[in-house]
C-alpha cells in the first residue's frame, strides 16, 4: 500500500511528491539535532532557533 500511495502522490504532483522526499531526507539527517531542539523547545515552552546541516546537491 505505501508504495502505492507513493506512485499516486508522484503521479498526481510530482513538485510536491520531490518536496516531500526532501523534507524526509532532511529530517533523517539531521534527527538528533532535531531531537535536541525538541527538547530544549519543550524546556522552555516556547519556539527556539536550532542548527542543521544540510547538504549541497551533488
Amino acid at each position: 500500500m505505501w508504495e502505492g500511495g507513493q506512485q499516486l502522490m508522484r503521479a498526481a504532483s510530482p513538485e510536491a511528491f520531490a518536496g516531500v522526499l526532501s523534507g524526509n531526507r532532511l529530517t533523517i539527517a539531521n534527527r538528533d539535532a532535531l531531537d535536541a531542539c525538541r527538547k530544549q523547545a519543550s524546556k522552555a515552552k516556547k519556539a527556539v532557533r536550532c542548527a542543521i546541516q544540510v547538504k549541497a546537491e551533488d
